[in-house]
């Protein structure tokens, strides 16, 4: 029986919550050791030749440890420890100061046999007057899915990205290229896009001789292609790599092709008195295969970070007889510009060998790791591990008392 409000999946599809647990349990593991918690990942961190809990062997486009090293120099982490136990000691001193990591790593695409039910299908047409249109039912919702479209068909062909459309994704004009979830957009829609471009592209050579360049050259090829048809459409329809075997019934196997893998360092500091906490720097490393754009991936991670840190220090939905009572934005806090702390971002570029230009998942990858290291950090400032989110200042006075 339903006794709560209806709920939509939360950007992770449970990946946040459940390498929360995880990562929570390493640093009570690292305890009882009596070892640093980063000196534990790094002796149990995915590397080539890993075996994952499905019996998935991890083949290639493994960057997690890089990933680690990186966030680890970068934010002087082992420094910072130091320094801030050294702080933390001293009463006069109005704050607590600590720093904490996570690893983790998110599958890209729907799990298991999922995208081969889907049977997504995507395409680019050409139109009789020399127009190039991209066909996906991808939706772009400020991510940047048109400009990576565009971009992917225009690298493939040879051709300024300027001279492609991409067309509403209205099902009445494009084929089913499945939903927009999943972190699945680029890599699963983004290569049937390849495959549709180089489609065109061994048509342009076959009837034309060649790729057109300038635009009138465009028309001309256009008009050969398509003959008296207004259009011509090239559409390829989603394959299960050969090397990628699942079984439904046991749920073992290759549950992804592939997997992205990230790093992130929170730096951050609690005020003795409120017990306020302030986030001031997140330090993240990220191997997504291929930046297919660097700045739109750079503003995803930043953008799914400060969403992270949302749900680890403020978002707390609450109930009362079955109603939420926090149901506006004006007692349900959200991260605003404003809460925002700075961000250092690094892509790593493991590649794919499946993915258009070697590119992985991201949308998701962004959301699992600021939750365990805001954890993490605060266990550094206040030397208490507190397993539930948000951490917020009342239930860090509570566990302090």
């Amino acid at each position: 029986m339903t006794n709560t409000p209806p709920n939509g999946a939360f950007r992770g599809f449970g990946a946040p919550q459940t390498i929360f647990a995880v990562e929570l349990h390493w640093e009570k593991i690292a305890d009882i050791l009596g070892i640093d918690s980063l000196t534990l990942r790094r002796k149990n961190i995915f590397k080539l030749g890993s075996t994952t809990a499905t019996g998935q062997r991890l083949q290639e486009s493994v960057g997690a440890l890089e990933c680690l090293d990186k966030t680890v120099a970068r934010s002087k982490y082992g420094a910072k420890r130091k320094e801030y136990d050294r702080w933390n000691k001293n009463k006069n001193n109005l704050t607590w100061k600590g720093i904490g990591i996570s690893v983790c790593h998110h599958g890209a695409g729907f799990t298991g046999s999922g995208e081969v039910y889907l049977a997504s299908r995507a395409g680019v047409a050409l139109t009789r007057t020399g127009e190039l249109i991209i066909l996906a039912a991808s939706t772009e919702i400020g991510q940047g899915t048109n400009t990576m479209f565009a971009q992917i068909a225009s690298e493939t062909l040879g051709m300024p990205a300027a001279w492609f459309a991409v067309e509403t994704p209205d099902t009445h004009k494009v084929p089913d290229s499945g939903p927009t979830v999943a972190s699945r957009t680029c890599m699963v829609v983004g290569g049937l896009v390849r495959r549709a471009a180089l489609e065109l592209k061994t048509a342009f050579v076959a009837e034309y001789g060649r790729v057109p360049q300038p635009p009138a050259e465009l028309k001309k090829a256009a008009a050969a292609l398509c003959g008296k048809a207004p259009a011509r459409r090239f559409e390829t329809r989603y394959e299960k790599p050969a090397e990628v075997a699942w079984d439904d019934k046991t749920y073992c196997g290759d549950a992804y092709g592939v997997y992205s893998y990230a790093a992130v360092a929170v730096d951050l500091e609690i005020d003795r008195l409120t017990y306020e906490v302030r986030v001031n720097k997140v330090t993240t490393a990220q191997d997504i295969g291929k930046a297919v754009n660097p700045l739109l991936a750079q503003g995803q991670i930043i953008g799914g970070s400060t969403q992270g840190l949302g749900w680890a220090l403020l978002e707390e939905p609450l109930y009362k007889d079955g109603v939420m009572i926090n149901a506006s934005l004006t007692n349900y806090v959200i991260p605003t510009s404003l809460d925002a702390p700075s961000f250092a971002v690094m892509l790593v570029e493991k590649p794919y060998s499946r993915g258009p230009f070697g590119a992985k998942g991201l949308g998701e990858l962004p959301m699992d790791g600021p939750g365990p290291a805001v954890a993490a950090a605060v266990k550094h400032a206040v030397g208490l591990l507190i397993a539930t989110l948000p951490q917020t200042p009342e239930r860090i006075a509570k566990a302090l008392s």
